[in-house]
């Protein structure tokens, strides 16, 4: 079997927009990351950079099921594999956000950007929206 260390690092992006003009650069006004690190046995460490400002690192333990159960998801879902995609923004949209998420795990890693729900025409994946999810969970364990 494999037993080396599984390595699971997310990077997770949260950008305000504001749409100008059309054919601009839309301008960032606010920016969060997170970077959650996930180690076999339950240990996450957290830690965020908000507007430049850095955040001390906190670690939290969770299940091992969660674990599990978010490792299965990146996996089976494709995650890693999913193709670069650009979302347009509809037309009239002024204000924005823009999420990014940058998933390694092991040796493979993928890195994704895409708008809220709203400001697009197209669809969303809904394995992103999954992983979010997800991921939400474990935050709430981080924010106790």
């Amino acid at each position: 079997g494999d037993h080396r260390d599984l390595h699971l690092s997310l990077r997770r992006q949260r950008q305000m927009c504001i749409r100008d003009r059309p054919g601009i650069t839309d301008r960032i006004t606010a920016d969060q990351t997170e970077i959650i690190v996930i180690k076999n046995d339950g240990t996450v460490t957290y830690s965020i950079t908000k507007d430049g400002e850095v955040s001390p690192p906190k670690t939290v333990k969770i299940e091992n099921a969660q674990r599990i159960k978010l490792v299965a998801m990146i996996k089976e879902t494709g995650f890693l594999v999913l193709p670069f995609e650009s979302f347009s923004i509809k037309e009239g949209t002024e204000t924005y956000q823009k999420y990014g998420l940058k998933i390694t795990l092991n040796d493979d890693t993928n890195q994704l950007y895409w708008p809220e729900a709203d400001a697009t025409e197209k669809m969303i994946p809904p394995i992103i929206t999954m992983v979010q999810e997800e991921l939400e969970s474990i935050m709430e364990i981080i924010r106790e």
